[in-house]
Order: structure tokens, then sequence, then C-alpha cells
């Protein structure tokens, strides 16, 4: 017999499994709203969605620089390659930064906080490259 907790484990499986379906993605409020809801999830949620959830740039400008890192010795190498791929275009990086932009805005007094954590992941894959692509 399922009870309420079943249901919200449910619940929370499907919006980690497809977190792109679940959270809209037609402005940047939108978009901003995923990413905060990536950069809370603990690591292992991480690989719960299939590799293509990191061709979504909401998803990519809330990872961390310990969910990279997680990525890089965890991830099947369908995820890594997924990730390089969404980096390997500009106007995608162009889009994680608005959206990390706009995140510092939301927090006030000229904070750049989101933007340096995106530079950081970018940085980290840059300096572990191979992990990426073989």
């Amino acid at each position: 017999m399922l009870n309420a907790n079943d249901f919200i484990k449910e619940d929370i499986t499907d919006k980690l499994i497809f977190p792109y379906i679940f959270f809209q993605q037609e402005n940047v409020e939108q978009k901003i709203i995923l990413a905060n809801y990536i950069k809370r999830l603990d690591f292992v949620s991480l690989l719960l969605p299939s590799s293509t959830c990191f061709s979504y740039d909401s998803i990519v400008a809330g990872l961390s620089e310990k969910h990279i890192e997680f990525i890089t010795n965890n991830a099947p190498m369908n995820y890594k390659k997924s990730i390089l791929e969404s980096l390997s275009k500009k106007y995608k990086i162009d889009e994680i930064f608005e959206i990390a932009k706009v995140m510092d805005e939301d927090l006030g007094s000229n904070s750049t906080q989101n933007q340096n954590r995106v530079r950081n992941v970018i940085r980290y894959i840059k300096d572990n490259l191979p992990a990426f692509q073989f």
C-alpha cells in the first residue's frame, strides 16, 4: 500500500530524472529556477537525469566545481561528452553566463559568485579535458 511519502519520493525522482520537463525554460527567470534547483542537488542526484539534460544551459549554469568533479570521476562518458559539447558552442556559454549574471543580480551588492562558479566549472573542465574526451 502506498502512502504519502511514496508519492513524494516518486515526484522527486521524476523531477530529478527529467528536470527540464518539469521546469519550463521559456525565459531567463524560469532558467534561473532550474539552475538554482541543480545547484542544490547532491552529487548522486546529478546522475539520475539522462546525459541529454546537460545540453540545457540552465542545468550547466547550476553546476558547481564539486558537481563537475563528481561527474568527472563517476559519470558515464556520454554525460561528460554532453557537457563538453554544450561548452563548445559560444552561444551556449553566453546563455550560461547570462543566467549566472542574473542570479548574481538577484543576490545584489554587485555579487559575481555565480559567474565565478561558472568560470570555475569551465576551467575545471578545460584542466581535465582528457577525462571528458576519452
